[in-house]
């Protein structure tokens, strides 16, 4: 399985990239192959995340406010016939038998011209890789996410 996480400006930022790649239809629904392998699920959206959790006195009154990230954040599941077409040919472990990054072990990188890019101090999202459309991908093992718990 295929898991990463991204981060868009906005949701309709990439919904268009996803649209203009083959993935969503006009509806913003996965086309086939996606429609079957891949999980996005709304409950895994969250328009702003907070960073730094509010802090309260004992009396309940807030003493700082939360920290909230802007941007669209979004967990992604990849399984089966995409995620077989994305690792094709592509190593798993490295020299020192330990498993690559998802950029090394699949062909996204080149399939959606993506570029690295650092860690991001406004947005705290980690270093990943950037589409033109400026969607920022991060493979899950360098992140923690509440909504990256899957049973």
């Amino acid at each position: 399985m295929i898991i990463f996480g991204l981060w868009a400006p906005d949701r309709a930022t990439w919904e268009a990239s996803w649209r203009t790649a083959g993935i969503l239809d006009d509806e913003n629904q996965l086309l086939p192959p996606y429609s079957s392998c891949v999980d996005h699920t709304a409950d895994t959206w969250h328009g702003l995340i907070e960073k730094k959790p509010a802090v309260y006195d004992e009396n309940g009154e807030e003493i700082h406010p939360s920290i909230l990230v802007p941007g669209w954040h979004c967990n992604v599941r990849v399984w089966g016939a995409v995620e077989a077409q994305m690792i094709a040919g592509r190593p798993r472990v490295g020299e020192d038998g330990q498993l690559l990054s998802l950029f090394e072990r699949t062909h996204a990188v080149a399939v959606f011209g993506l570029t690295p890019r650092p860690a991001d101090t406004k947005t705290g999202f980690p270093a990943g890789y950037r589409s033109v459309e400026g969607i920022v991908y991060a493979d899950a093992a360098v992140f923690s996410s509440p909504s990256n718990v899957y049973v």
